[in-house]
């Protein structure tokens, strides 16, 4: 959620409202904030990647589409066997029965946002879609949807 001054992200697990502090920022299935070694691999990788500018959407695309595992020392105990803890832990999640099923890259720049989704089934990537709306700079606590949802 997005107001234009401040991003808010819910969590539907918990029913929990969280705001979110500018900057580069990363989300996996577990809470906000959770430090999953995903997260962290993704949140050094962003870091690393250089911010002047346009944000390069492709380049935080391919970040997401990282498959490189996480040693096992720095595996969560989540009561899932080591293999099954191996596959989820990667940012790309592909196994035989459960992945990713949607990359997404949002941006925001002055009273525009940017929504770039890159799609997947088990076959692999299925369909990109970018959207676009613009961010009314005098309306605040209003819910904003995508065009065509």
């Amino acid at each position: 959620m997005f107001d234009g001054a401040q991003l808010r992200g819910f969590e539907s697990h918990s029913g929990r409202t969280v705001t979110l502090e500018p900057g580069l920022g990363a989300v996996s299935n577990a809470g906000f904030n959770t430090p999953w070694p995903k997260l962290l691999q993704l949140k050094q990788a962003l870091a690393r990647l250089d911010t002047q500018g346009r944000p390069p959407t492709q380049r935080l695309l391919q970040l997401l589409a990282d498959q490189s595992p996480v040693g096992d020392a720095d595996l969560p105990s989540t009561g899932l066997s080591l293999e099954r803890e191996r596959a989820l832990a990667t940012v790309f999640v592909r196994s035989a029965d459960y992945g990713t099923r949607a990359s997404s890259v949002v941006t925001v720049r002055g009273q525009s946002a940017e929504l770039l989704e890159q799609s997947f089934d088990a076959q692999g990537p299925t369909g990109l879609q970018q959207l676009s709306t613009s961010i009314p700079g005098e309306e605040t606590g209003f819910a904003r949807s995508w065009p065509g949802n």
